[in-house]
């Protein structure tokens, strides 16, 4: 198991005391609780807040939106986004 080191206030770190007892549970176990909790809302497509500097390369997702109906295609497959803007640009001109 690895070791976290936090730097937090003095009126912070009481109030976590005092909730943790209030609450029957150590501050260890609250903290691996929240980082649970982010993680799974990060592998369910939702992403955590980022830190700033973390060194981490963020993947860029190409976003594709048809010019002439304006829909989302981004989910599509490539064969699917052509027919789709080939199909909508014919009957746009129509």
């Amino acid at each position: 198991m690895a070791r976290i080191y936090l730097r937090i206030s003095d009126q912070k770190k009481d109030g976590l005391k005092d909730y943790c007892t209030v609450h029957n549970i150590t501050t260890s176990k609250l903290l691996m609780d929240y980082i649970d909790t982010l993680l799974s809302k990060s592998n369910a497509g939702k992403s955590p807040a980022k830190e700033k500097n973390s060194g981490e390369r963020i993947a860029m997702i190409k976003l594709y939106h048809c010019p002439y109906c304006g829909k989302d295609i981004t989910g599509l497959i490539p064969i699917d986004r052509l027919n789709h803007l080939q199909n909508c640009k014919n009957g746009h001109n129509r």
